[in-house]
């Protein structure tokens, strides 16, 4: 019996190491395949989205604070493509506003910490990385993140498949993959909650919700507001921030397969922060869907 027993232990420690040989191996496989796969494929040719040569012609003779370095951060499943906002951006006067998990943080940097924050990109040539990365086959779960610099010649750099904790940029060049670690990681020691003076809400056609309906106040911006915009089939409706007290409660009262009703119809909701300057990158595209004249 006792035999038995000291068999039937040396029977379960050899599986246990087994399994963790196993585990190891697996972990080790994996790397190699990944360092093995090379590089990420890449495609040089201009970020068509982006380009909106006359739209930045306008926003810089406006006189208004422009943009410098801004960093997107898109998820593949957002109900709205190309409306997500910045995770980081940075403008000429000094403002800085990056968002945290409690929230989007603003700055107001020197000259000094201006320069360190573009600074981040000066490891490599930024024309010779411009264009899209792609780092996985097409999959709703993954994310892209697209760096914006606007420099006499806007440069702008995509890469398709980043995951939040940054799967597969193992095959991105290793100078833009310090810039973006840097950038996701950057934060202010001063840095402030940051609100825009309007908050977006974005709706779109949900006729086949299953469960009750909320009505949007009456009292709040509808259909026909000046401020109102028409996005597709969808709408933009703009309230004033100082309102977010009681429209987080209302949107979140929604059941989730419900809608609210306003104008007659049943809607899906989303709230977005809007940045400064945003129509250069934002859906959609001014000169790329505009009707022919």
């Amino acid at each position: 019996m006792r035999a038995l027993r000291r068999l039937r232990r040396a029977f379960i420690v050899g599986l246990a190491s087994l399994a963790v040989a196993g585990c190891g191996n697996a972990d080790e496989n994996w790397a190699a395949h990944e360092q093995a796969s090379g590089p990420a494929p890449y495609d040089p040719a201009p970020i068509e989205f982006f380009q909106r040569p006359a739209t930045l012609a306008e926003a810089r003779a406006s006189g208004k604070p422009m943009p410098l370095l801004v960093l997107i951060e898109s998820a593949r499943w957002s109900p709205m493509t190309g409306s997500d906002s910045p995770r980081l951006a940075l403008y000429d006067d000094g403002l800085v506003i990056y968002r945290t998990k409690a929230g989007f943080r603003q700055a107001r940097l020197n000259a000094q910490e201006q320069s360190d924050l573009l600074a981040i990109t000066n490891d490599f040539d930024p024309a010779e990385r411009a264009g899209r990365y792609a780092l996985a086959d097409s999959d709703v779960m993954r994310h892209e993140l697209s760096l914006l610099l606007y420099r006499e010649e806007p440069v702008f750099i995509s890469s398709f498949g980043f995951l939040n904790d940054g799967t597969g940029s193992v095959h991105l060049p290793k100078d833009l993959r310090r810039a973006y670690s840097r950038l996701l990681d950057y934060s202010h020691p001063q840095a402030q909650p940051w609100l825009p003076e309007f908050v977006e809400v974005m709706i779109w056609p949900n006729d086949h919700a299953r469960e009750d309906v909320i009505a949007w106040p009456a009292s709040w911006p509808g259909l026909d507001d000046a401020r109102t915009v028409r996005t597709g089939d969808g709408y933009s409706l703009y309230l004033p921030s100082g309102e977010l007290g009681e429209l987080r409660p209302f949107i979140a009262s929604r059941r989730p397969r419900g809608a609210i009703e306003l104008g007659g119809m049943k809607w899906s909701v989303s709230l977005r922060y809007p940045f400064p300057m945003e129509q250069l990158w934002v859906a959609p595209n001014p000169e790329q869907d505009a009707p022919d004249p």
